[in-house]
């Protein structure tokens, strides 16, 4: 499910304004850039009884190059597919029957690709109870078998404190290792100010408490451990009460976005009305100590001089315990800015003014989780919007940027991109993954009009 700050809603069909103005853009062939473009799946295209709707939403690519995606199906709801040479299997779509009961809707992405072929993906039923993430299950595939199997289903299933699961929202990941990381949401009694007061009222039903969302962890046996509750102690002597958006690595150590109590809870760009949501800062978990390390924490200077991390969020960690995460250095007027910190050093990738390859200057960089991703070789993909309107996916490698795709790109059957605006925000918005060969998934709405998932590799 697709989830703008904006609209607060879910983006069921695509604004034509927007696909006008971008075809208008200046176009001309970029493939010259070193990359060639293989269109997955595209809007109107039936694949296992379902047909694909306007939107695409990317997951990841492994290393033999397998994807997986949650493109919106017609005429509503989501799917899960995978991607494997070219075959797409579908795991679930809008109205299929899941294990445990429930039915499937949409997805609360984004989703994962485990180096095996497998997935992770949290399901919300069609009528998408509010607050965001309540009902709704984590499910998972092993062993290269396509049928999902849960990780949690909510009224059911026990947190590790005795708590039962009342459902889970935004993005599960698994390891090569079948550990499986996702937001729990859980009936916490713990200290909060998530939301504050005067945010506008969303049901709680516990009986105790109000609901709150922690990191937690299943192994291959299903298991399932505390990453982060809240309540947990967070570094600096509070505890956190608010956790999300997790990414964990082959080696156990775990990303996620997450908010302090006491600190100012800040309600950005309208969540608050829709889900249980905080402004957040960045944190890595070592897997091996326990040990928990502020990245990017709001409120203290960012590495561009005079800016200060506004709100931080989106880790994606490699296996090299490397983590790039996006910022706006701004009081909410999206001056995204994407980073990449390595044993213990922060740098800037691309901020806002900055000149780009292929022409242009960056206004914003990507505002969603996974609008920048991170892969083994230390190479950062992102998207970003120019001042005069442009859209492009670049790649960040040894201090250098490089463009891959933006409007004009020509891909393969004909078609060229008018923007990567996957989610209707009016800006760059793509979800996008990357592999250690280079390649790298996004989605892009074209000049002739639908969308598509695309995959570009380097020549």
């Amino acid at each position: 499910m697709r989830i703008t700050s904006k609209t607060q809603g879910i983006y069921l069909a695509r604004i034509v304004s927007l696909l006008a103005a971008a075809a208008a853009l200046p176009a001309g062939d970029q493939t010259s850039n070193g990359y060639t473009f293989k269109t997955i799946a595209k809007t109107g295209q039936s694949e296992d009884h379902v047909t694909f709707g306007p939107y695409f939403q990317p997951g990841g690519i492994n290393n033999w190059g397998e994807i997986s995606f949650a493109p919106s199906v017609q005429p509503a709801g989501e799917s899960v597919f995978l991607a494997t040479g070219q075959n797409l299997n579908k795991l679930r779509a809008a109205g299929d029957p899941l294990p445990g009961g429930a039915t499937f809707g949409y997805t609360l992405g984004p989703i994962s690709m485990t180096p095996g072929g497998d997935t992770a993906f949290i399901s919300t039923t069609l009528d998408v109870p509010l607050p965001y993430g309540l009902n709704a299950g984590v499910y998972r595939t092993v062993f290269g078998i396509p049928f999902p199997v849960p990780v949690i289903l909510p009224g059911v299933t026990h947190a590790p404190a005795g708590q039962i699961f009342r459902g889970a929202a935004f993005n599960a990941q698994s390891n090569i290792r079948y550990e499986t990381v996702f937001p729990g949401l859980i009936c916490s009694a713990a200290p909060s100010s998530v939301p504050p007061p005067g945010a506008p009222p969303l049901p709680n039903p516990c009986d105790k408490g109000k609901l709150a969302f922690g990191i937690y962890q299943a192994d291959l046996l299903g298991r399932i451990s505390a990453v982060v509750e809240p309540g947990s102690p967070a570094p600096g002597g509070s505890t956190f009460d608010y956790a999300q958006v997790p990414f964990n690595n082959s080696s156990g150590d775990v990303a996620f976005d997450a908010h302090v109590y006491g600190e100012v809870c800040t309600d950005y760009q309208g969540q608050q009305g829709a889900r249980i949501f905080c402004g957040e800062s960045v944190y890595l978990k070592d897997g091996r100590t326990g040990k928990i390390t502020s990245i990017a924490h709001q409120g203290q200077p960012s590495p561009v001089p005079g800016k200060k991390y506004q709100v931080a969020f989106g880790p994606v960690l490699n296996d090299l315990g490397d983590l790039a995460f996006l910022a706006d250095l701004s009081t909410g007027s999206g001056e995204y800015a994407v980073f990449l910190y390595s044993h213990g050093n922060t740098i800037t990738i691309a901020k806002p003014g900055d000149s780009m390859p292929g022409g242009g200057v960056l206004k914003q960089a990507g505002g969603f989780p996974h609008n920048a991703y991170l892969n083994n070789n230390q190479e950062v993909a992102f998207i970003g919007t120019l001042s005069d309107g442009g859209q492009g996916l670049y790649l960040w490698k040894n201090g250098t940027v490089r463009l891959v795709a933006r409007n004009g790109t020509a891909v393969d059957g004909g078609g060229v991109i008018a923007n990567l605006d996957d989610f209707g925000a009016g800006a760059a918005s793509t979800q996008i993954a990357a592999n250690d060969r280079g390649q790298i998934i996004f989605a892009a709405n074209l000049t002739t009009g639908g969308g598509a998932i695309l995959t570009a590799t380097p020549r």
